[in-house]
């Protein structure tokens, strides 16, 4: 007796999504993965259209992209659970994606993360952090001069100098490379034994093959704080968000001004564009979209923050943080910028959607609120998040358009088996389960599925068939 065992739905639910140039130097691509496979789309005529989609073997923990040296196309690296990783390319001329690196990170003697595995590039691409065993990170160099190699690799991209550097903190929360520095710098949020959390700064010696003391730390920051954002350069600097409190640290010894706000957690991040570093999306627990921008100020100063030269004469400091409410959207696991006032909203809790983002807070507007900077810097301040009388916050009046969706079946909390006949007044709903409208023949059983989670719960009725789908 043989059993016959084959997939019928591949993963719907976006657990990664990143916006970078893949496919061609030129052209912005996004790039998801879901459960073991990697989709990559262009966005045209503000719709989402499948270019390539790449089998893993493994599940995906951590998706990110880097560039070569003298290349304008990016580089993917992917992580599984299991602790093996890739990096993949793709060919324009013979229009392949080829594999450049490939290996394994298992230690024999290492505990795992709580809270998963992390994989972090530094902003100028000379180092790549992997966050996967506890007391440690795994660093390897970027087509670093000399060094063993890790895992099979192609001629032309090498992933040398890998080493493990003991970190003195266990109870770490959010780590981030940081933006500015000759080196490079990890910012760390940590909780200590008596519940209160700091941050903390190191540089990596690469000769040296340890972790040395940052230029700066901070301590006692909100109790709250979860979640750590590196501003590009040239502000540079990280901002703390907490549930009561939004925080920027860049090593001032200027203190932080506290302000208590409704309470709310934010579950993704991304910057707006990157060639203005002052702006951010958020995405909290309720699905809220929010738009956070840093007014800034140059002035004149010499020192030695964030480990910059000297010799710079102006330094972009922050005055204020100013948070303004967009819209309402899907709860987001992930968020991805992708220009003109497009948004892609990655889900594991609902569909994931594409969307544009409306006035006051479109990309276009967004330059008018960050532009009225006249005093002097505050390196360290704090701004409430909505809501409250006499805080800075604003209310919004925009709103999201959705412009794309993609159909997500997961997380499934139960499911029935339902004959044809009993399913007939539902034969319109079956175009929004996966596989389209696929009717079935008589007899054939439908699958309701209560799919999804919080807000964004649904029924799905799913058949299996052919689903038409209609080209804009």
């Amino acid at each position: 007796m043989y059993a016959y065992v084959a997939t019928s739905q591949k993963p719907t639910a976006v657990q990664h999504a990143i916006s970078c140039s893949f496919l061609d130097s030129n052209d912005l691509n996004l790039v998801i993965a879901r459960g073991n496979r990697v989709e990559i789309y262009s966005t045209k005529d503000s719709h989402l259209t499948l270019e390539c989609e790449l089998p893993i073997y493994g599940i995906i923990s951590s998706l990110t992209s880097y560039k070569l040296r003298q290349s304008q196309q990016d580089v993917l690296l992917i992580l599984t659970e299991r602790k093996q990783f890739c990096t993949l390319s793709y060919d324009i001329i013979n229009k392949k994606v080829i594999t450049l690196a490939t290996g394994s990170l298992k230690d024999k003697i290492a505990r795992d993360l709580d809270h998963g595995s992390r994989v972090l590039i530094d902003p100028d691409y000379r180092m790549i952090a992997m966050s996967i065993y506890e007391g440690s990170l795994k660093m390897l160099s970027i087509n670093g001069g000399g060094g063993n190699s890790v895992g099979s690799s192609h001629s032309s991209h090498q992933l040398q100098n890998s080493f493990n550097v003991r970190l003195d903190i266990l109870r770490y929360i959010d780590i981030q490379f940081l933006y500015g520095c000759s080196r490079p710098t990890l910012c760390i949020l940590y909780e200590d034994n008596k519940r209160y959390k700091h941050i903390k700064t190191y540089v990596i010696d690469q000769h040296d093959r340890e972790l040395i003391q940052g230029p700066w730390s901070q301590n006692y920051v909100d109790a709250t704080a979860h979640k750590l954002i590196a501003v590009p350069s040239p502000i540079s600097g990280v901002i703390v968000i907490g549930e009561k409190v939004i925080a920027y640290y860049n090593g001032s010894n200027t203190p932080s001004q506290a302000v208590v706000t409704d309470c709310t957690q934010i579950m993704s991040v991304c910057v707006v564009n990157d060639n203005n570093s002052s702006r951010f999306l958020l995405s909290d627990h309720r699905g809220y979209l929010y738009v956070l921008i840093l007014s800034t100020s140059s002035s004149s100063s010499s020192s030695l923050l964030m480990g910059r030269s000297s010799q710079q004469a102006a330094v972009v400091g922050v005055k204020s943080i100013i948070i303004d409410r967009i819209g309402l959207a899907n709860i987001a696991t992930s968020l991805c910028y992708l220009g003109s006032g497009v948004l892609f909203i990655g889900s594991c809790y609902g569909d994931s959607q594409l969307v544009r983002l409306h006035a006051p807070t479109t990309a276009a507007n967004l330059d008018k609120l960050s532009s009225a900077s006249t005093s002097s810097a505050n390196t360290a301040t704090t701004m409430v998040m909505d809501g409250d009388e006499g805080n800075t916050a604003t209310s919004s009046t925009g709103g999201v358009e959705i412009l794309d969706t993609l159909i997500n079946i997961g997380p499934i909390m139960d499911m029935c088996v339902i004959a044809q006949q009993q399913s007939s007044s539902s034969h319109t709903q079956n175009q929004q389960g996966v596989n389209g409208s696929g009717g079935g023949g008589r007899g054939q059983s439908k699958l309701v599925t209560c799919s999804g989670a919080y807000k964004d719960g649904s029924l799905r009725v799913i058949s299996s068939g052919i689903g038409i789908v209609e080209q804009v």
